[in-house]
């Protein structure tokens, strides 16, 4: 039974690079999100500022 049981590296380092990695995804998402956001928000401004809606 033991023969087939996957054992986790649970060495620091591991650990860390696996949280490192992680955080740089999660922080790559978020990222663009707000660019998208902020396009959104330049383009509807951009659309606004148009002499007919003036």
């Amino acid at each position: 039974m033991n023969q087939n049981m996957v054992h986790d590296d649970d060495r620091l380092s591991r650990l860390w690079s696996l949280c490192h990695e992680h955080h740089n995804i999660k922080t790559q998402c978020e990222s663009t999100r707000g660019k998208r956001r902020a396009a959104e928000r330049r383009r509807d401004a951009a659309f606004f500022e148009h002499p007919a809606f003036k």
